[in-house]
């Protein structure tokens, strides 16, 4: 299934549509919980996000004046690649999303977001080389995204496949999320989260994090769980912040420790704050 193309995660590049519908988005707050989630328009806005130097590139994040993500792209050495261009109806919903290789070249992907009446996303459908995907969220009565189903087609053989993502939520949060369940190729994340700590970038991630998955957490990611059916065991990634005076985290750290070794991976975030 594609969503976008490429975003960068705990200093790792892992394509967009992996990083929306199998992970829920490690960037949440440091401070006191302040309710059922964060409230829009946030204090400070991610401005650029990056690994250590040396490492794989970083993400630029632009807004326009009413606050909203309008592009984002990566970048090394001065030169932007990977441009992912946002717009917005009149009720504030994202609509569209494109990406193209660089600034100024051909747009190789469009998605456009769907809406019911009460204004929560349905699903989407995205176009890309020739390849139609219908993406479907499932909601709840309180507007909560319990699953996805999809349906991607080549419109040249027109061979298609499907796939599904079932979320199980527990006060607020992401507890389980399970893709392809009850087949032989099922996968399946648990999370534990600090119960005093509030997920900040809630509206950055109802972009271009989580909302076409998973609905945001309310609170701050503790650790993540994986496990497979082709694994030689579980894979668990453990997460500490640093954070400015608003609360929101500057530099995330997440031990993985798997059957194999143990990693350290980094994730710096840049911000402007009113």
């Amino acid at each position: 299934m594609t969503l976008f193309s490429h975003v960068r995660f705990a200093d790792r590049l892992y394509p967009l549509a992996t990083l929306c519908l199998l992970l829920l988005s490690p960037f949440a707050g440091c401070d006191r919980d302040r309710g059922s989630g964060p409230a829009p328009g946030p204090a400070c806005r991610i401005t650029k996000r990056y690994g250590p130097a040396g490492s794989a590139p970083g993400e630029i994040y632009r807004y326009d004046p009413q606050r909203r993500l309008v592009e984002a792209y990566q970048e090394k050495d001065g030169n932007a690649f990977n441009v992912r261009a946002f717009s917005y109806d009149d009720d504030n919903r994202l609509r569209n999303a494109t990406f193209a290789a660089a600034p100024g070249a051909p747009v190789t992907q469009t998605t456009t977001y769907r809406y019911d009446a009460q204004g929560r996303l349905t699903g989407w459908v995205t176009m890309e080389n020739g390849r139609h995907t219908e993406v479907t969220r499932e909601l709840d009565a309180a507007g909560t995204c319990t699953g996805l189903s999809s349906v991607a087609t080549d419109l040249n053989s027109g061979v298609s496949s499907t796939a599904r993502f079932a979320y199980e939520y527990q006060d607020g949060n992401l507890v389980r999320n399970t893709s392809d369940p009850g087949t032989e190729s099922e996968r399946h994340y648990t999370y534990t989260y600090y119960p005093d700590r509030e997920n900040k970038l809630g509206a950055y991630e109802a972009v271009v994090g989580t909302l076409p998955g998973p609905s945001p957490s309310r609170h701050m990611r503790k650790t993540r769980t994986r496990v497979a059916t082709a694994d030689a065991g579980a894979e668990t990634w453990q997460y500490t912040y640093a954070c400015n005076a608003e609360g929101f985290p500057t530099r995330i750290t997440a031990v993985v420790r798997s059957a194999y070794a143990t990693d350290t991976l980094t994730t710096v975030l840049e911000y402007d704050c009113q």
